[in-house]
């Protein structure tokens, strides 16, 4: 069992080469990330972030 967490462990740390078949306009205009978009704006607006803490030091 360890050999396989090891060869699975081998593949995830390779870089990924080459380009996806997915345009990047399709991923953009996907329902799933609108809706995550969405979300994350709600969130913002109901929880306030301090800009402070982004900015550097």
């Amino acid at each position: 069992m360890s050999t396989k967490i090891s060869k699975f462990l081998e593949k995830r740390g390779k870089p990924v080469v080459g380009k996806s078949s997915i345009p990047e306009e399709a991923v953009r205009n996907s329902p799933f990330i609108i809706k995550k978009i969405e979300q994350a704006k709600r969130r913002l607006k109901d929880h306030p972030f301090p800009i402070e803490l982004l900015k550097a030091k």
